[in-house]
Order: structure tokens, then sequence, then C-alpha cells
């Protein structure tokens, strides 16, 4: 995304406080809806074979997402372009995210099991990656690249 369009989000929810608190609000929520639903998913697996995979896919994800980001160590949208994001954030570490592919590889785990439930998981997903984008800690790329990480290993769950 262009400076110009941060600056035109930024300016838009600054300008609109109801609409930045929703913004915020969805930011801080939507990452407990999808932490609750895997940690219940987790309990109604307890005594399944798929218990395993569905930690450790999680896990190895998240390792990846780890190491690409110390690899690449990113700068934020508000780095490059010199403005004040919505939500306050650390600099660097920008790509990929790793709300977007928790959030990801979290909704495809539970999808294997429960299709209706994982994919509304999956519409959460989507929706905080594109919260992280409107409030400026993550370029779109970020966002891609944490659900690519996150595709990668739920194919995996093809042959689970």
């Amino acid at each position: 995304m262009s400076k110009q369009r941060y600056l035109f989000c930024i300016n838009y929810f600054n300008q609109h406080p109801k609409a930045k608190a929703c913004l915020l609000g969805l930011t801080s929520l939507l990452p407990l809806v999808i932490l609750l639903s895997y940690c219940i998913f987790l309990f109604k697996i307890i005594y399944s074979n798929y218990l395993i995979p569905a930690v450790l896919l999680p896990i190895g994800a998240l390792m990846t997402n780890t190491l690409t980001r110390r690899y690449f160590n990113a700068p934020r949208p508000f780095e490059v372009y010199a403005f004040t994001p919505l939500k306050p954030h650390d600099n660097g570490n920008s790509f990929p995210s790793r709300h977007s592919t928790s959030a990801m590889i979290i909704a495809l785990t539970i999808t294997k099991v429960y299709p209706i439930w994982g994919t509304s998981l999956i519409l959460t997903a989507i929706l905080i990656g594109l919260t992280r984008i409107l409030c400026g800690v993550h370029f779109p790329k970020d966002v891609l690249g944490g659900f690519a990480i996150a595709a990668f290993f739920g194919l995996t769950l093809l042959w689970i």
C-alpha cells in the first residue's frame, strides 16, 4: 500500500473516533476469539489421534514465521512512511505477520475436524489481517506472507 493510502486510512480513523474505537476493538478482540476457539478445540479433541498434529502444526508454522521475521527484519509501514500507527507497536519484524500466521493455521487446523466452525475462523483470520493493515502496523505483503506460511503447514492436514 502506498504512503497516501496509509495516510488516508490513518486520517480517516483519527477523524472518526467511533470507527477508530471499533477498529481497535476488533484488533484486540478477534485474536482472542481465535485463541479461545483453539483452547476449546483442543479440549474437545483431547483423546483424539488428531491432538498431536493439532498442536505441532501451529508450533511449526510459528517457528517458521519467527525465523522468517528474523531473517528479513522488515520495517513496518509506520517506519517506512513516518506516521503514527493507530495501534502502538515496536519497530521491525513486519514480514510475515505473526497474527495472520497464527490465526490462519489455527483456523485451518480446526477446519479439518469442524468445517463450519473452521470456515468462520478463516474469515476471522482474514479480518485480523485486514485490521493489522488498517492500523498501519503491517503491509499487505506481511499479512499475505503469514497466510502463505499457514497455508503451507495447512496442506499437511490433507495427509493426516
